[in-house]
Protein backbone atom coordinates (compact mmCIF):
# COMPACT_ATOMS: atom_id res chain seq x y z
CA UNK A 1 0.00 0.00 0.00
CA UNK A 2 2.72 2.12 0.87
CA UNK A 3 4.34 1.81 -2.34
CA UNK A 4 0.77 2.16 -4.43
CA UNK A 5 0.91 5.88 -2.14
CA UNK A 6 3.88 6.67 -3.78
CA UNK A 7 2.97 6.05 -7.08
CA UNK A 8 -0.01 7.31 -7.52
CA UNK A 9 1.04 10.61 -5.57
CA UNK A 10 3.76 12.83 -7.91
CA UNK A 11 2.23 12.02 -11.15
CA UNK A 12 -1.21 12.75 -9.99
CA UNK A 13 -0.58 15.71 -7.57
CA UNK A 14 1.72 17.36 -10.15
CA UNK A 15 -1.30 17.01 -12.90
CA UNK A 16 -4.02 18.33 -10.37
CA UNK A 17 -1.59 21.35 -9.54
CA UNK A 18 -1.37 22.00 -12.87
CA UNK A 19 -5.41 22.09 -13.65
CA UNK A 20 -5.29 23.80 -10.88
CA UNK A 21 -3.05 26.81 -12.07
CA UNK A 22 -5.29 26.56 -15.41
CA UNK A 23 -8.57 27.21 -13.40
CA UNK A 24 -7.11 30.20 -11.20
CA UNK A 25 -5.64 32.23 -14.25
CA UNK A 26 -8.92 31.39 -16.20
CA UNK A 27 -10.84 33.18 -12.82
CA UNK A 28 -12.77 29.77 -12.24
CA UNK A 29 -12.76 30.32 -8.68
CA UNK A 30 -15.74 28.15 -7.82
CA UNK A 31 -13.98 24.72 -10.11
CA UNK A 32 -10.74 25.20 -8.47
CA UNK A 33 -12.02 25.22 -4.66
CA UNK A 34 -14.32 22.43 -5.83
CA UNK A 35 -10.96 20.89 -7.03
CA UNK A 36 -9.01 21.44 -4.19
CA UNK A 37 -12.01 20.20 -1.83
CA UNK A 38 -11.87 16.79 -3.58
CA UNK A 39 -8.08 16.76 -3.35
CA UNK A 40 -8.24 17.28 -0.08
CA UNK A 41 -10.65 14.54 0.80
CA UNK A 42 -9.33 11.90 -1.48
CA UNK A 43 -5.50 12.67 0.11
CA UNK A 44 -6.94 12.55 3.32
CA UNK A 45 -8.53 9.09 2.88
CA UNK A 46 -5.41 7.63 1.13
CA UNK A 47 -3.32 8.84 3.74
CA UNK A 48 -5.61 7.68 6.89
CA UNK A 49 -5.37 4.30 5.72
CA UNK A 50 -3.92 1.83 8.00
CA UNK A 51 -1.13 -0.44 5.15
CA UNK A 52 -3.50 -4.01 5.68
CA UNK A 53 -6.33 -2.52 6.70
CA UNK A 54 -10.15 -3.67 4.62
CA UNK A 55 -12.28 -1.25 4.25
CA UNK A 56 -16.45 -1.86 3.03
CA UNK A 57 -17.26 -1.25 -0.74
CA UNK A 58 -18.74 1.67 0.16
CA UNK A 59 -15.47 3.48 1.79
CA UNK A 60 -13.17 2.18 -1.18
CA UNK A 61 -15.82 4.20 -3.39
CA UNK A 62 -15.68 7.80 -1.92
CA UNK A 63 -11.81 7.77 -2.42
CA UNK A 64 -12.74 6.89 -5.97
CA UNK A 65 -15.50 9.07 -6.42
CA UNK A 66 -13.06 12.24 -4.73
CA UNK A 67 -10.17 11.23 -7.08
CA UNK A 68 -12.90 10.61 -10.22
CA UNK A 69 -14.18 14.67 -9.56
CA UNK A 70 -10.79 15.80 -10.08
CA UNK A 71 -10.22 14.39 -12.84
CA UNK A 72 -14.16 15.24 -14.47
CA UNK A 73 -12.54 18.96 -13.97
CA UNK A 74 -9.40 18.15 -15.98
CA UNK A 75 -11.24 16.51 -19.01
CA UNK A 76 -14.77 18.31 -18.01
CA UNK A 77 -17.37 16.57 -20.27
CA UNK A 78 -14.50 13.98 -21.94
CA UNK A 79 -15.17 11.80 -19.08
CA UNK A 80 -17.96 10.51 -17.90
CA UNK A 81 -18.66 8.10 -15.06
CA UNK A 82 -20.89 5.36 -14.68
CA UNK A 83 -21.41 3.28 -11.42
CA UNK A 84 -22.70 0.05 -11.30
CA UNK A 85 -22.74 -1.58 -7.76
CA UNK A 86 -25.37 -4.16 -6.49
CA UNK A 87 -26.67 -2.80 -3.41
CA UNK A 88 -25.58 -5.67 -1.23
CA UNK A 89 -22.26 -5.04 -2.42
CA UNK A 90 -21.89 -2.00 -0.03
CA UNK A 91 -21.04 -3.83 3.27
CA UNK A 92 -18.75 -5.75 1.03
CA UNK A 93 -14.93 -5.68 2.34
CA UNK A 94 -12.25 -5.19 0.28
CA UNK A 95 -8.20 -4.20 0.96
CA UNK A 96 -8.55 -0.72 0.78
CA UNK A 97 -7.54 1.80 -2.65
CA UNK A 98 -7.12 -1.56 -4.36
CA UNK A 99 -9.33 -0.11 -7.16
CA UNK A 100 -7.21 3.04 -7.53
CA UNK A 101 -4.60 1.44 -10.08
CA UNK A 102 -7.80 0.33 -12.33
CA UNK A 103 -9.03 3.52 -12.47
CA UNK A 104 -6.15 5.49 -13.16
CA UNK A 105 -5.22 3.35 -15.79
CA UNK A 106 -8.63 3.24 -17.27
CA UNK A 107 -8.58 7.45 -17.31
CA UNK A 108 -4.42 7.51 -18.28
CA UNK A 109 -4.78 4.74 -21.12
CA UNK A 110 -8.13 5.63 -22.38
CA UNK A 111 -8.70 9.09 -21.83
CA UNK A 112 -4.56 10.98 -22.32
CA UNK A 113 -3.97 9.55 -25.66
CA UNK A 114 -7.33 10.37 -26.78
CA UNK A 115 -9.82 13.02 -27.94
CA UNK A 116 -12.86 11.41 -27.57
CA UNK A 117 -15.28 11.32 -24.49
CA UNK A 118 -14.87 8.34 -22.60
CA UNK A 119 -17.21 6.24 -20.26
CA UNK A 120 -15.13 5.11 -16.86
CA UNK A 121 -17.09 2.32 -15.24
CA UNK A 122 -16.77 1.09 -11.93
CA UNK A 123 -19.00 -2.39 -11.19
CA UNK A 124 -19.78 -4.32 -8.31
CA UNK A 125 -21.99 -7.81 -7.81
CA UNK A 126 -21.78 -10.73 -5.77
CA UNK A 127 -21.18 -13.97 -7.30
CA UNK A 128 -21.99 -17.08 -5.19
CA UNK A 129 -19.32 -16.71 -1.67
CA UNK A 130 -17.29 -14.02 -4.52
CA UNK A 131 -17.54 -10.86 -4.86
CA UNK A 132 -16.61 -9.59 -8.55
CA UNK A 133 -15.20 -5.63 -9.21
CA UNK A 134 -14.22 -4.15 -12.21
CA UNK A 135 -13.12 -1.14 -14.02
CA UNK A 136 -13.77 -0.34 -17.74
CA UNK A 137 -13.24 2.20 -19.87
CA UNK A 138 -15.08 2.21 -23.24
CA UNK A 139 -15.00 4.76 -26.17
CA UNK A 140 -10.99 5.09 -26.16
CA UNK A 141 -9.47 5.68 -29.81
CA UNK A 142 -7.49 3.02 -30.65
CA UNK A 143 -4.38 2.24 -29.91
CA UNK A 144 -1.42 0.10 -29.38
CA UNK A 145 -1.92 -2.13 -25.51
CA UNK A 146 0.92 -1.70 -23.18
CA UNK A 147 1.56 -5.54 -23.19
CA UNK A 148 1.86 -7.25 -19.43
CA UNK A 149 0.69 -5.92 -15.97
CA UNK A 150 1.83 -2.47 -15.09
CA UNK A 151 3.64 -1.16 -12.17
CA UNK A 152 -0.26 -0.97 -10.99
CA UNK A 153 -1.95 -3.86 -12.06
CA UNK A 154 0.93 -6.24 -10.63
CA UNK A 155 0.68 -4.06 -7.30
CA UNK A 156 -2.99 -4.78 -7.18
CA UNK A 157 -2.17 -8.80 -8.05
CA UNK A 158 0.63 -8.67 -5.31
CA UNK A 159 -1.95 -6.92 -2.71
CA UNK A 160 -5.03 -9.57 -3.30
CA UNK A 161 -2.68 -12.81 -3.20
CA UNK A 162 -1.51 -10.97 0.33
CA UNK A 163 -4.60 -10.69 1.63
CA UNK A 164 -6.73 -13.91 -0.65
CA UNK A 165 -3.99 -15.92 -1.96
CA UNK A 166 -5.53 -18.59 -4.47
CA UNK A 167 -9.11 -17.15 -3.60
CA UNK A 168 -8.29 -14.04 -5.38
CA UNK A 169 -8.00 -12.82 -9.05
CA UNK A 170 -7.04 -10.15 -11.30
CA UNK A 171 -7.74 -10.06 -14.63
CA UNK A 172 -7.34 -7.46 -17.48
CA UNK A 173 -7.81 -7.13 -21.42
CA UNK A 174 -8.73 -5.75 -23.96
CA UNK A 175 -12.54 -4.84 -25.10
CA UNK A 176 -13.67 -3.85 -28.57
CA UNK A 177 -13.32 0.00 -28.16
CA UNK A 178 -11.81 0.37 -24.26
CA UNK A 179 -10.43 -2.18 -22.23
CA UNK A 180 -11.47 -3.95 -18.58
CA UNK A 181 -9.96 -4.90 -15.39
CA UNK A 182 -11.63 -7.23 -12.92
CA UNK A 183 -10.97 -8.29 -9.80
CA UNK A 184 -12.70 -11.30 -8.02
CA UNK A 185 -12.06 -12.37 -4.45
CA UNK A 186 -13.81 -14.08 -1.62
CA UNK A 187 -17.21 -12.08 0.11
CA UNK A 188 -16.52 -10.92 3.18
CA UNK A 189 -18.96 -8.32 5.73
CA UNK A 190 -18.14 -6.81 9.28
CA UNK A 191 -20.51 -9.92 10.37
CA UNK A 192 -18.25 -13.05 8.76
CA UNK A 193 -15.04 -11.06 10.06
CA UNK A 194 -16.15 -10.98 13.33
CA UNK A 195 -17.44 -14.57 13.55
Amino acid sequence: LSALRLQIQPHFLFNTLNTLSGLVSLNRRADAEDMILNLSTFLRRTLALPAEQLVTLAQELESQRSYLAIERTRFEDRLQVDFQIAEICFSALTPSLILQPLVENAIRHGLSPSSSVVIITIGAEKAGDVLHLWVSNVGAEPGTPTPGFGIGLTNVRERLHVHFGDRASLTAAPLANGWKSSIEHPWLTEDTCAS
